[in-house]
């Protein structure tokens, strides 16, 4: 996870610095190179990391699905979730 995290963020670091902005491009970039650090870890901690990243994965398109209007957010929808979990 570790070797995700410093590669995402190290990418994120030299696109902002190359491309001269930062946008939506730069974590897309960053994710895309951190991806390949998986490589490294264990078979047992793949798992582990896919389904953390999998979770951020759904989040973020319901975000997107949401802000371009495709999905109409439930009513404290968000608080349901977080005290059904806690």
């Amino acid at each position: 996870m570790s070797t995700y995290i410093a590669i995402l963020k190290y990418t994120l670091c030299k696109a902002k610095n190359i491309r001269g902005r930062i946008d939506g491009v730069n974590p897309m970039l960053g994710a895309f190179f951190g991806a390949w650090g998986i490589l490294w870890e264990s078979e047992s901690r793949r798992v582990e990391i896919a389904l953390f990243i999998m979770t951020r994965f759904f989040e973020t398109v319901w975000n997107y699905l949401k802000h371009r209007g495709y999905v109409k957010p439930i009513w404290s929808g968000e608080v349901i979730t977080s005290n059904l979990l806690h």
